[in-house]
């Protein structure tokens, strides 16, 4: 919910920080493979592994739609954000078009 969340308050409050917040969530996500950026799946949670930040590596493989929904609706607002208008001087990172289906 954290990255729905600052992704969503990006877009509608156009700062930056937001989106900082977003981009360090999604990061983190990918790290620690609760989001899979290779098969783009989305864990339920991750435990105590030998990777990532602190340990965390191991995904619960179990899926449940609304973990799909929060970072499909994340994705979506940074979307948003970055891309108000075609000559947005902001680059949308690929990995977002790809989990919402535009790249």
């Amino acid at each position: 919910g954290f990255f729905m969340l600052a992704a969503r308050l990006a877009w509608f409050t156009q700062k930056k920080g937001y989106s900082t917040w977003a981009e360090r969530v999604w990061n983190w996500s990918t790290s620690v493979n609760l989001v899979n950026d290779t098969l783009w799946t989305v864990a339920d949670s991750v435990r105590e592994g030998t990777g990532g930040p602190n340990g965390c590596s191991l995904p619960d493989n179990t899926r449940w739609t609304y973990n799909y929904g929060v970072f499909a609706s994340g994705a979506a607002y940074m979307y948003a954000y970055v891309s108000p208008v075609p000559s947005s001087p902001r680059p949308f990172p690929k990995k977002f078009h790809i989990l919402v289906g535009t790249g």
